[in-house]
């Protein structure tokens, strides 16, 4: 079964907020084509849902490494500091 990723919930004026993604097992390696598929649904998404994945901590990494190198974000912040 192919790829597919589906709206979850209303669209707004910039866009819909969510897509399901369907015809996947992020448990097991991925092919380029998937890949590209998931990279499609994360530009036009702001969050991708992967239902019924019990997956555990090292199929979660290996499913997030293949996607991309992980950005390590340390002592940031997207609020600005607070001076009291």
């Amino acid at each position: 079964m192919p790829v597919q990723i589906r709206q979850v919930g209303p669209s707004y004026p910039t866009g819909c907020f969510a897509g399901e993604v369907t015809g996947i097992d992020i448990r097991r390696p991925l092919p380029p084509q998937d890949i590209a598929d998931i990279h499609a649904g994360m530009d036009q998404f702001a969050v991708l849902v992967f239902r019924n994945q019990p997956i555990d901590d090292a199929q979660q990494l290996a499913f997030t490494q293949c996607l991309g190198e992980i950005e390590h974000a340390i002592g940031t912040s997207l609020r600005a500091a607070y001076e009291y």
